[in-house]
């Protein structure tokens, strides 16, 4: 899949002008919908620990961020039959970054609710709150740069949303 060349974003290697981006949107999108999975099933336990959930959440998303990374070298090293350059490589782990990063809004949310005196469950349902919240943001920021008609807009939000709602509702239905 070709993706958009980011302004001043060069091949590792030759330095010349590449197609892919400087970050992958894509990464962080799967990282909202990841994190709120995995912050919807451990929130499910009757006895969650926030620190555990925490732990648990960032854990599984590098390991992720990590398998996406390695796939898509051993992709490529098939592709090309050439060995990936440590430039490739650091660029990789830069660009799929935010899967990982993508955990953080939600989790601080939930860091901070319990910080606030709330119990872990009520902690845990506005982190996934948070999370359906973001998954918003992302169609908004996504249909803006699509030029989407404003309907066209708010249906994408609106089933974006409503994707982050389902993870709420998961969690419901496993507590």
């Amino acid at each position: 899949m070709v993706k958009s060349a980011a302004p001043g974003s060069s091949d590792a290697r030759s330095g010349a002008p590449t197609a892919r981006p400087t970050g992958n949107p894509a990464s962080a999108v799967y990282g909202t919908v990841l994190a709120g999975s995995l912050i919807a099933v451990e929130g499910s336990r009757d006895d969650v620990d926030v620190k555990r959930l925490v732990i648990v959440v960032v854990a599984t998303q590098c390991v992720y961020w990590l398998a996406h990374v390695y796939a898509e070298l051993v992709g490529r090293r098939i592709g090309t039959r050439q060995r990936p350059f440590r430039g490739e490589i650091r660029e990789l782990l830069r660009d799929d970054w935010p899967l990982v990063a993508a955990s953080f809004g939600p989790l601080i949310a939930i860091v901070l609710t319990r910080a606030g005196g709330a119990d872990a469950d009520t902690a845990v349902r506005v982190g996934l709150w948070v999370n359906a919240v973001v998954l918003a943001g992302w169609a908004v920021f996504a249909g803006r740069r699509a030029k989407l008609h404003l309907a066209e807009l708010v249906l994408y939000v609106a089933v974006s949303f409503a994707f982050g709602v389902a993870l709420v509702l998961l969690k419901v239905l496993l507590h």
